[in-house]
């Protein structure tokens, strides 16, 4: 994972690539709490898939002794958190709150049960809980950003094109293709997320000229720098780009004009402009 490696830890390593996944251990204390009550209850179904499946695991995947060695030979160091999808644990918890609320008779023990559990899932996650709170839902049926279908609406009212190829701000660019999969777009996924930092999904320098003519749109419309307009205007060019979005918030409005864009609109939140490669592209 992004931050840990192999000659870091050590040992540790599959430990601190769980803390970090889990971003808590606490769910790892509970596990090992309802594999004690697996065994108290005795059901051989839930033993093969809750005791003999993660020994399995516990012996192979996430043996350090045996994977550490694997792990830096074949350089997946930051991909190593996909074999967490292999651990039975929300399936085990939920089977363990369930079994043990049908044993208790009273409702009122179930109800403690269940106050018990819910306060602590509620303890753990409170971090994601204040994000949470913050998050505005959108209230059009997509469940995208409202401007977004704006923005797609002066797009196609504008090209001449079926699927033009569009530049667009951070977050539309991951919203996009869900809502409208005809707009081609110019940030491809893993390079956006190496350029964000996060190198789990590759890694690239500026000898990838792809990366190199993506990057340089994206220092101008995700990190609001003004770069040289010519820079701006190759770049373009060379992803056969038709549209670029730009927030307005943004003060680079001047450096995408100069780069020989023309606004065609703007909805609320945005400017959506006309690149130089798109006026060509139409005549």
């Amino acid at each position: 994972m992004r931050g840990l490696s192999v000659a870091e830890q050590g040992l540790r390593f599959i430990w601190d690539c769980f803390v970090k996944y889990q971003g808590t251990w606490a769910y790892l204390l509970l596990g090992a709490l309802a594999v004690v009550l697996v065994l108290l209850y005795r059901k051989k179904e839930a033993a093969f898939l809750f005791l003999w499946y993660p020994l399995v695991l516990l012996l192979t995947v996430f043996n350090p002794f045996l994977m550490n060695r694997i792990i830096v030979k074949m350089d997946f160091e930051s991909e190593f958190y996909r074999f967490f999808w292999l651990v039975p644990l929300p399936f085990l918890l939920a089977y363990i709150l369930v079994e043990s609320g049908v044993r208790l008779k009273k409702g009122w023990k179930r109800a403690v049960l269940l106050l018990a559990v819910g306060g602590l899932v509620l303890f753990w996650n409170r971090a994601s809980l204040r994000q949470l709170a913050t998050v505005s839902i959108p209230k059009n049926v997509y469940k995208v950003e409202d401007d977004l279908l704006a923005v797609s609406e002066l797009i196609h009212r504008d090209s001449t094109e079926e699927e033009p190829k569009v530049a667009f701000p951070l977050e539309y660019n991951l919203q996009a293709r869900q809502y409208d999969p005809s707009l081609h777009l110019t940030i491809e996924r893993n390079k956006m997320l190496f350029w964000l930092g996060i190198n789990t999904a590759g890694s690239y320098t500026d000898e990838n000229v792809s990366y190199r003519y993506q990057s340089d749109i994206m220092d101008v419309i995700y990190g609001g720098q003004n770069t040289d307009p010519v820079t701006l205007r190759i770049a373009l060019n060379r992803t056969r780009t038709d549209y670029l979005v730009a927030y307005k918030k943004n003060d680079i409005h001047e450096t995408i004009l100069a780069a020989g864009c023309e606004a065609i609109g703007e909805t609320s939140d945005a400017v959506v402009y006309l690149t130089l490669f798109g006026k060509n592209h139409k005549e």
